[in-house]
């Protein structure tokens, strides 16, 4: 591979795919697109879709080391990388190749050759799939601190997840957003929503909208932990694909502060199960749309869900 010792700083352009992303059942009536942003596939709203300028190159040290000779940053077979954003798996390094996959936000990557990155780019696998990605977007992966690690506190466990379920519940829909406070509702915090989202319109400081409320009370990627913070890391569309954050599970395996999700044909929706049978009546935590905001209810759930499980739970 060849030495690249610099990236230039570019205006990037945009291209759009139709495809589903975040809460948009017939309950939440939102939807969202996949916005390619050069190698950068990100999750937004299109209503907040810009031009955006390429990162600078990594400089962690982690997974990488100075090679003196090259004059560039080495990266080391076998090496794991985290995701630090939504990125592009290329078949190639260059953004000519075809989109193998979306590596999504805190998803973990293994480096298949040494070198020097190409154009930019360095060879990665995800899940048994080879291609190229762009090093900006990673960084070096650590592990989160197990609970018998000496010093470590206590390991995030299901309760915990419902906690902040339970917190969220009062709250507006805010679409593409996820944040609350953990002291609970105040007339002040609640927030408003009118209209159909995505055409809709959010006054307010706090909220969350389906897929933005899961991964805040999941606590995924780890740095998502602060839930009076607005992270909106993962939409439908990454929720429905198992990955190192959490995998699939049987809806007759369902156990408090598991989730179900579905996303067909532009429309998705995540709600997170706390009790009941998974193919009949659950009660369910979730945020649910403009008219219903974040809630504790008794529901059905359509034979397109399928049941999800926290890596760790």
């Amino acid at each position: 591979m060849r030495a690249v010792s610099s990236l230039p700083i570019t205006i990037v352009s945009l291209a759009l795919a139709t495809v589903a992303a975040a809460c948009s059942s017939s309950e939440s009536g939102s939807s969202r697109e996949v916005v390619a942003i050069d190698d950068v596939t990100a999750d937004v709203p299109v209503a907040q879709v810009d031009e955006l300028v390429d990162a600078a190159a990594p400089s962690d040290a982690g997974a990488v080391s100075s090679d003196g000779g090259a004059g560039c940053t080495v990266y080391t077979q076998g090496a794991l990388l985290e995701a630090t954003s939504d990125v592009n798996l290329r078949a190639g390094a260059a953004t000519s190749h075809t989109v193998l996959q979306v590596v999504p936000t805190g998803a973990v990557v293994s480096v298949t050759a040494t070198g020097c990155p190409v154009n930019g780019f360095v060879p990665v696998k995800l899940q048994g799939v080879s291609g190229w990605s762009y090093a900006s977007y990673y960084r070096a992966y650590v592990p989160v601190a197990s609970a018998s690690d000496a010093g470590a506190g206590a390991a995030f466990t299901r309760e915990d997840a419902i906690r902040r379920a339970q917190q969220s519940v009062g709250f507006a829909y805010w679409w593409g957003h996820g944040r609350w406070r953990a002291e609970g509702v105040r007339p002040e915090w609640v927030g408003t929503c009118t209209g159909s989202c995505p055409s809709c319109t959010f006054t307010g400081t706090y909220g969350a909208d389906c897929s933005g409320m899961v991964a805040k009370a999941w606590k995924v990627p780890s740095w998502n932990d602060d839930v009076s913070v607005d992270k909106h890391p993962f939409g439908t569309i990454h929720f429905v694909a198992a990955n190192s954050l959490w995998s699939d599970v049987s809806r007759s395996s369902l156990l408090k502060a598991d989730a179900l999700v579905y996303n067909t044909n532009g429309a998705g929706h995540i709600l997170m199960f706390e009790s009941g049978d998974g193919w009949g009546s659950v009660v369910a935590y979730e945020c649910k749309g403009c008219s219903s905001g974040c809630v504790r209810n008794l529901r059905s759930v359509g034979a397109a869900y399928k049941g999800i499980r926290r890596a760790g739970f």
